[in-house]
Protein backbone atom coordinates (compact mmCIF):
# COMPACT_ATOMS: atom_id res chain seq x y z
CA UNK A 1 0.00 0.00 0.00
CA UNK A 2 0.94 3.49 -1.06
CA UNK A 3 2.20 5.92 1.96
CA UNK A 4 -0.93 8.00 2.74
CA UNK A 5 -0.33 11.90 3.09
CA UNK A 6 -3.30 14.55 3.10
CA UNK A 7 -3.88 17.79 1.36
CA UNK A 8 -6.15 20.75 2.44
CA UNK A 9 -9.46 20.81 0.73
CA UNK A 10 -9.25 24.35 -1.17
CA UNK A 11 -6.90 25.36 1.58
CA UNK A 12 -9.75 25.39 3.81
CA UNK A 13 -7.78 24.32 7.07
CA UNK A 14 -10.34 21.97 8.74
CA UNK A 15 -10.99 19.80 5.58
CA UNK A 16 -8.21 17.16 4.89
CA UNK A 17 -8.22 14.77 1.49
CA UNK A 18 -6.27 11.51 2.43
CA UNK A 19 -6.03 9.87 -0.92
CA UNK A 20 -6.22 6.60 -0.83
CA UNK A 21 -4.48 4.88 -3.96
CA UNK A 22 -7.36 3.01 -5.23
CA UNK A 23 -9.85 5.28 -6.47
CA UNK A 24 -11.00 6.32 -3.30
CA UNK A 25 -10.30 9.45 -1.01
CA UNK A 26 -11.20 9.79 2.83
CA UNK A 27 -12.10 13.69 3.73
CA UNK A 28 -11.67 14.39 6.92
CA UNK A 29 -13.57 17.16 8.48
CA UNK A 30 -12.10 18.51 11.75
CA UNK A 31 -14.03 20.98 14.36
CA UNK A 32 -12.32 22.25 17.67
CA UNK A 33 -14.99 22.03 20.42
CA UNK A 34 -13.05 24.38 22.70
CA UNK A 35 -15.23 23.73 25.76
CA UNK A 36 -14.01 20.18 25.98
CA UNK A 37 -10.74 21.21 24.50
CA UNK A 38 -11.36 18.20 21.80
CA UNK A 39 -11.28 18.07 18.38
CA UNK A 40 -14.44 16.49 16.86
CA UNK A 41 -13.93 14.52 13.79
CA UNK A 42 -16.33 13.14 10.69
CA UNK A 43 -14.94 11.10 8.10
CA UNK A 44 -16.75 11.21 4.63
CA UNK A 45 -15.72 8.54 1.72
CA UNK A 46 -15.24 9.81 -2.03
CA UNK A 47 -15.06 7.75 -5.15
CA UNK A 48 -12.49 10.35 -6.96
CA UNK A 49 -14.14 10.33 -10.36
CA UNK A 50 -17.48 11.52 -8.99
CA UNK A 51 -16.87 13.40 -6.11
CA UNK A 52 -19.94 12.92 -4.39
CA UNK A 53 -19.01 12.79 -0.40
CA UNK A 54 -20.33 9.86 2.06
CA UNK A 55 -20.72 9.94 5.54
CA UNK A 56 -18.47 6.69 6.55
CA UNK A 57 -21.45 6.03 9.35
CA UNK A 58 -18.90 4.17 11.85
CA UNK A 59 -16.80 7.34 12.07
CA UNK A 60 -19.27 9.94 11.93
CA UNK A 61 -18.26 11.35 15.52
CA UNK A 62 -14.78 10.96 16.40
CA UNK A 63 -13.47 12.98 19.14
CA UNK A 64 -9.60 13.39 19.43
CA UNK A 65 -7.55 15.24 22.19
CA UNK A 66 -4.39 16.49 20.40
CA UNK A 67 -2.93 19.90 19.87
CA UNK A 68 -2.99 21.61 16.35
CA UNK A 69 0.18 20.86 15.66
CA UNK A 70 -0.81 17.11 16.00
CA UNK A 71 -4.24 16.57 14.64
CA UNK A 72 -3.62 16.30 10.75
CA UNK A 73 -0.81 13.44 11.49
CA UNK A 74 -3.18 12.13 14.14
CA UNK A 75 -6.12 11.78 11.69
CA UNK A 76 -3.61 10.48 8.81
CA UNK A 77 -2.46 7.54 11.24
CA UNK A 78 -5.72 6.35 12.31
CA UNK A 79 -7.03 6.11 8.61
CA UNK A 80 -3.98 4.72 7.62
CA UNK A 81 -4.86 1.69 10.30
CA UNK A 82 -8.22 1.22 9.58
CA UNK A 83 -7.64 1.23 5.92
CA UNK A 84 -4.72 -1.54 5.93
CA UNK A 85 -7.36 -3.36 8.40
CA UNK A 86 -10.01 -3.82 6.32
CA UNK A 87 -12.40 -0.91 8.10
CA UNK A 88 -13.45 0.77 4.78
CA UNK A 89 -14.04 -2.15 2.79
CA UNK A 90 -18.07 -2.12 3.44
CA UNK A 91 -18.02 1.69 2.35
CA UNK A 92 -16.17 1.24 -0.69
CA UNK A 93 -18.88 -2.13 -2.18
CA UNK A 94 -21.37 0.12 -1.16
CA UNK A 95 -20.28 3.30 -2.65
CA UNK A 96 -19.31 1.07 -6.15
CA UNK A 97 -22.85 -0.56 -5.53
CA UNK A 98 -24.74 2.52 -5.62
CA UNK A 99 -22.62 4.19 -8.43
CA UNK A 100 -23.20 0.47 -10.58
CA UNK A 101 -27.18 1.56 -9.71
CA UNK A 102 -26.75 4.89 -11.24
CA UNK A 103 -25.45 3.82 -14.41
CA UNK A 104 -28.15 1.33 -14.96
CA UNK A 105 -30.47 3.81 -14.41
CA UNK A 106 -28.68 6.09 -16.41
CA UNK A 107 -28.57 3.54 -19.17
CA UNK A 108 -32.19 2.82 -19.28
CA UNK A 109 -33.37 6.65 -18.96
CA UNK A 110 -30.89 7.26 -22.24
CA UNK A 111 -32.57 3.53 -23.88
CA UNK A 112 -35.85 5.42 -23.45
CA UNK A 113 -34.90 8.81 -24.31
CA UNK A 114 -33.85 7.41 -27.79
CA UNK A 115 -36.15 5.33 -28.35
CA UNK A 116 -38.69 8.10 -29.00
CA UNK A 117 -40.38 8.22 -25.09
CA UNK A 118 -38.96 11.95 -25.00
CA UNK A 119 -41.09 12.42 -21.53
CA UNK A 120 -38.63 11.17 -19.16
CA UNK A 121 -39.42 12.79 -15.49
Amino acid sequence: MNRLTYKKYFDMENVLVIDLHNGFSVIALKSFDNQNKVYQIQLRLMENSVGKWDLISEFENIKIRASAKAINSIILKMISEHCAGGSFEAEFDRCRYELRCFDKGNEILEKEWLGGDNNIS
